[in-house]
């Protein structure tokens, strides 16, 4: 991807922005750099009379059969618009209105694309002026556990079975935490060759995440061990400042099927910091796995997936790879 002037520019001053305001993760300039390349992500960013940022939209520019494509980067569940100083407080229409004029200067700094796809956070829920502009939308979800606090009603809220699992597994699994990610990945590709499919990014894309979240104290992994010390289940965690995200997790059939993941889930809870408000499953759209994320009893909450392709064959190729 060719960085341009204005382009540099802007990511310094969204860099600059970023160190005195509190941003999501997912639109850390760190998390970009780790997940994109520092040469492959740009933000589109929007300034009021003061020179204050007030929107932002980064993305992820590669090429692909030769045509230029933005696409979500790899293990990153949201991107997409972020607003800096809307108001919550302010009347519908006039927040309507500022929304849509911010989306409008966004979509116009966007470089032609043969394709290009956002995952909106959940929280963006107006994309209007991206339908105006000939994109399309489908509506993802993840499952999210909220109330953490409450530990007793958090176990009441399982599914029956599931209830049964974790007390099955007490006895049976134990837990820890591991600061290597070699038995996580090893369980990660069993995983997906159960499901007929190769790990969907390399270890070592995956290794160089884990040091910039290990060295920013923003990851955990957690594992179930069996009464041999045979790793059976693992997880690896991102936090947020008040949400913790399930990014990605790995399980050997072979020595169990349920009962570890259960356990598992409900000893992770239990360890969560008090500031942590929110658990997201990070969601899929896998009926299997989706079914097992909601035996939880967490909210269903939806997100838009938005797209524009100027290349049919490519939004063709695209959709078999995924």
């Amino acid at each position: 991807m060719v960085i341009n002037a204005k382009m540099n520019k802007n990511k310094q001053l969204y860099r600059d922005f970023c160190e005195t305001t509190i941003v999501p993760v997912f639109f850390q300039p760190w998390w970009l750099d780790a997940v994109c390349g520092k040469t492959n992500w740009a933000v589109c960013l929007v300034q009021n009379k003061l020179g204050n940022i007030t929107a932002v939209l980064p993305y992820f520019k590669t090429k692909k059969w030769g045509v230029s494509i933005i696409n979500q980067p790899k293990l990153t569940p949201h991107l997409g618009v972020w607003y800096a100083d809307i108001e919550v407080e302010m009347p519908k229409d006039k927040r309507y209105s500022l929304e849509m004029k911010l989306m409008e200067s966004l979509i116009s700094q966007l470089p032609n694309s043969s394709y290009i796809s956002f995952n909106f956070s959940p929280t963006i829920t107006n994309w209007l002026p991206f339908f105006w502009n000939n994109y399309q939308a489908t509506t993802f979800y993840t499952f999210q556990l909220k109330g953490l606090g409450n530990k007793a009603q958090l176990f009441q809220n399982f599914k029956g079975s599931v209830r049964t699992e974790i007390r099955n597994a007490e006895k049976i699994f134990t837990f820890d935490k591991s600061e290597s990610i070699d038995n996580f990945w090893q369980l990660s590709e069993l995983t997906f060759e159960h499901q007929g499919l190769k790990v969907p990014y390399s270890k070592a894309f995956f290794e160089n995440l884990d040091t910039v979240l290990k060295n920013k104290n923003q990851r955990q992994i957690y594992s179930v061990k069996n009464t041999s010390g045979e790793t059976v289940a693992a997880a690896y965690l991102l936090f947020d400042s008040k949400t913790v995200y399930y990014l990605a997790g790995g399980l050997n059939r072979n020595l169990d099927k349920n009962c570890a993941i259960s356990f598992l889930i409900w000893q992770i809870l239990q360890d969560l910091p008090s500031e942590i408000e929110v658990f997201d499953f990070e969601g899929s759209m896998n009926a299997k796995i989706s079914s097992r994320f909601r035996s939880f009893g967490g909210e269903l909450v939806p997100y838009f997936h938005l797209f524009k392709s100027e290349n049919k064959l490519v939004e063709m190729l695209l959709k078999i790879l995924k």
